[in-house]
């Protein structure tokens, strides 16, 4: 009877580890088209398939960027502002040290015309990356246009 349950109990966490290692392959497949969108400033993912790209494991792509913010940065290119705001958030929450999140956030926000907003993620992702000039150089602008 021991016997019968430690092969049952090994049959079941060699199930488990299958069906993880079958999610994260179909999650690097996912990651290779997200990160090189990314990478070539493309968008070859459509947006009804968007809400498809699983999330949960692994929630990050292989560089650490959380797969929520790579699928608000969709979403923002195809206008959908609330969905990319609470994808984007998702995404900060995640990785909350990852200062592109927060540029993203920023840009969603300034298109929505909420300056204010914008701003606050803007500075984020300023204290974060003081030295990236794709984050300097906005944040500058829209330092002075806050203050006007």
């Amino acid at each position: 009877v021991i016997m019968r349950v430690q092969i049952s109990f090994i049959i079941l966490v060699y199930i488990g580890v299958l069906f993880l290692n079958l999610m994260r392959f179909n999650s690097y497949i996912t990651q290779t088209t997200l990160l090189s969108d990314l990478t070539l400033n493309k968008y070859s993912i459509e947006k009804t398939a968007l809400d498809e790209v699983d999330l949960f494991y692994p929630e990050f792509t292989t560089n650490l960027i959380p797969k929520s913010t790579l699928i608000a940065r969709y979403y923002l290119h195809y206008k959908d502002f609330d969905k990319a705001i609470n994808y984007g958030i998702r995404g900060v929450e995640s990785n909350p040290y990852l200062a592109y999140t927060n540029y993203l956030m920023a840009r969603i926000y300034i298109e929505k015309n909420n300056l204010p907003k914008g701003f606050e993620y803007m500075k984020e992702a300023y204290r974060l990356s003081p030295n990236i000039e794709s984050i300097k150089a906005p944040y500058d602008i829209l330092n002075q246009l806050i203050k006007d």
